[in-house]
C-alpha cells in the first residue's frame, strides 16, 4: 500500500511549543485546549502567521514526536508498505528535513519520498501521482480537496473532530496501524 502521510500535527508534535509560546504572552491555556481555530480566532491574520513561523521555523528543532510515530512508520515501510510524506511547509521545509533526519526518519523513508507543498490543491496533486491509497493527516479540510486516497486517516489525538463523515478518525499511532492493518 503507498501510504501519505502529514508531518505537523501527525509525526512531530507542537502542542508544547504553542503552549509555550502563549505562555510567554501570558496566555495559559493547556495544550489539549489549542487547536488551529482558536489560534486563527484568537490572532489577527498577520500575527496568526507570526505566530506558525516562529512555531515552525524557529522553534521546530526542538519540538517533539508523536509517540509512537518513529516505531509505526517503520513497522509499516518494513511490512512493504511505501511511506511517502507529503506536509504543506514552504518556507520550514529545511527544518523540516533537519528534524526527520535528526529523529531517525530518513534512515528509512528516502528523501524522495518527502515532498513540501503550498496548498492542499498541491497534496492532491501528489497523491495522484504517487498512486497514494491511504492517507493520514490532521487537518480535515484536506480531505475535502482529496480525492485520490480511498483510506482517510484523520490523526486527532485530542479529538477535536468527532462528526467527520468517510473518514477514519485515530487518536494515537496504535489506531492508526489497526486501520490499516485492519486489526482491531
Amino acid at each position: 500500500m503507498n501510504i501519505g502521510c502529514d508531518l505537523n500535527g501527525v509525526i512531530i508534535d507542537h502542542s508544547s511549543n504553542q503552549a509555550l509560546m502563549l505562555a510567554e504572552c501570558g496566555i495559559v491555556i493547556p495544550r489539549a485546549e489549542i487547536t488551529r481555530q482558536w489560534l486563527k480566532e484568537f490572532f489577527t491574520p498577520e500575527q496568526y502567521d507570526l505566530f506558525k513561523q516562529e512555531l515552525y521555523d524557529v522553534r521546530s528543532s526542538v519540538a517533539k514526536e508523536i509517540q509512537g510515530a518513529l516505531h509505526a512508520l517503520y513497522a509499516l515501510t518494513y511490512a512493504g508498505h511505501t511511506i511517502r510524506i507529503i506536509s504543506r511547509m514552504n518556507k520550514s521545509s529545511n527544518q523540516g528535513l533537519q528534524w526527520l533526519d535528526a529523529h531517525g526518519y530518513l534512515a528509512f523513508i528516502p528523501r524522495e519520498q518527502i515532498h513540501f507543498v503550498s496548498t492542499y490543491e498541491d497534496k492532491e496533486t501528489i497523491c495522484r501521482q504517487w498512486g497514494i491509497d491511504a492517507l493520514i493527516d490532521d487537518s480535515p479540510e484536506v480531505f475535502d480537496v482529496l480525492r485520490t486516497p480511498h483510506l482517510r486517516i484523520l490523526f486527532d489525538p485530542f479529538c477535536y473532530h468527532q462528526d467527520q463523515q468517510n473518514i477514519f478518525l485515530a487518536q494515537s499511532w496504535a489506531g492508526v496501524l489497526s486501520i490499516i492493518t485492519g486489526e482491531t
